[in-house]
């Protein structure tokens, strides 16, 4: 079926907060998958993997409109700092067997993901039905994916600025996985903070931070960076004080 950006982001809400409820009327550990058929099945919705942003997006993790927090460029929300490592939220509610009240408030979480930003003001290709595309709006005074087209190859500016872009992106060698996981490492995340000591009063003593993206352990009074030295993440440290 077809979704635009806003149905998609709304009705998966709707359905996450629909599954917290029914977690928490039952006050047990549900099987999610069938949580999810119940819900397409009582609202007349037929989508790929029970997902309104799958659906939106045709299985193509990079259209997803939603932000996952993971390092990953695909699969978001069942992997978060390395492939097949089963820490993303989805995978986490999944997993939950005996606290009902953790899978409930994992399903909330999930329900109320934060958007991606759009910003499509400077793109120059798109990927649609057909395949990549040059037009987003098929309004290219020729043809918008280039069939039949009269225009030379090296006077068709759509043509042009593209394969320039694309030079400027070769340039840095990285893929397009890389390429997201960087934009990511430049959001600042707060750190996961640990003790293994007490002092006189029996206060734990909190003396190690790690890196929420690779799980690097670093001291607190000593190691005071602003990005973290193995993955370049960036620490938001204002608790680290």
């Amino acid at each position: 079926m077809e979704l635009t950006r806003e149905e998609a982001i709304s009705w998966h809400r709707k359905m996450w907060n629909w599954i917290a409820d029914r977690i928490e009327e039952e006050k047990t550990c549900q099987n999610i998958a069938d949580l999810k058929e119940e819900y397409c099945e009582q609202n007349n919705f037929t989508i790929r993997n029970g997902c309104f942003c799958c659906e939106y997006a045709n299985e193509n993790c990079y259209n997803c409109p939603l932000n996952w927090d993971s390092n990953l460029a695909e699969y978001m929300c069942e992997q978060k700092y390395e492939e097949d490592d089963d820490r993303g939220l989805y995978s986490l509610c999944c997993e939950v067997k005996n606290d009902w009240k953790r899978q409930a408030k994992l399903a909330r979480e999930i329900a109320s993901i934060q958007e991606k930003e759009v910003n499509n003001e400077n793109r120059l290709t798109y990927i649609t039905e057909l395949g990549a595309c040059l037009d987003k709006d098929s309004e290219c005074p020729t043809c918008s994916i280039c069939w039949n087209c009269n225009v030379p190859v090296k006077e068709c500016p759509y043509i042009y600025d593209a394969i320039e872009k694309l030079a400027e992106y070769e340039d840095t060698e990285l893929s397009p996985r890389q390429v997201l996981q960087l934009k990511g490492r430049n959001i600042e995340k707060k750190p996961d903070i640990e003790g293994d000591g007490c002092d006189q009063e029996g206060n734990l003593i909190y003396d190690t931070w790690i890196c929420p993206s690779c799980n690097e352990y670093y001291e607190i009074d000593y190691d005071e960076y602003d990005f973290c030295p193995k993955c370049g993440q960036r620490i938001d440290r204002r608790e680290l004080h």
